[in-house]
């Protein structure tokens, strides 16, 4: 299987087993492949997808699959909320899907509302995005270079003059 193959029954499988009748492993891997210049994005590199489903130049790193499924995660809930909030807005509204709860004496039936279910799924999106943001945020950091150099292995520029000199034998 190839890489992007791989990640996609990554996510199907251990993400969101129980839904691979809608989501599949080929449409994760299709929403994955058109997606890559999102993860380009966030990751200022240059990935791509060959022929044969390879993720050029050299792959992706742990790090960089990681950020690439909290994607797909967000990307998911963001879906769910929009179908909830659809099937809310045009399925046929009948009298009885308008009764949220019914009491006689101890006991109680409370039905789950969509709008609540929507929430729900709104309330996962933005935790997915958190972890994403904090996953690009620890990824940058960690592929930037210093701006400058501290210690005796530094540089100094020498007032009056128009060139730098090593720290060693200023005076």
């Amino acid at each position: 299987m190839n890489e992007l193959g791989s990640i996609a029954s990554d996510i199907v499988t251990y993400s969101f087993p129980d839904d691979t009748g809608r989501f599949p492993v080929t449409y994760v891997s299709g929403w994955l492949r058109t997606h890559i210049g999102d993860l380009n994005s966030l990751t200022h590199e240059d990935f791509y997808i060959d022929a044969t489903g390879g993720i050029g130049p050299s792959g992706l790193l742990a790090e960089e699959k990681s950020i690439f499924m909290s994607m797909y995660e967000i990307d998911y809930y963001q879906r769910s909320a929009r179908e909830t909030l659809r099937g809310l807005t045009w399925s046929s509204a009948s009298f009885a899907d308008s009764i949220t709860m019914v009491r006689e004496g101890d006991s109680s039936i409370q039905k789950v509302s969509k709008v609540s279910i929507s929430k729900s799924f709104g309330d996962l999106a933005r935790d997915a995005q958190d972890r994403l943001d904090n996953l690009i945020f620890q990824y940058n950091s960690t592929k930037c270079s210093p701006n400058s150099l501290a210690g005796e292995d530094g540089i100094e520029f020498r007032a009056g003059l128009d060139y730098f000199h090593p720290r060693q034998g200023i005076e």
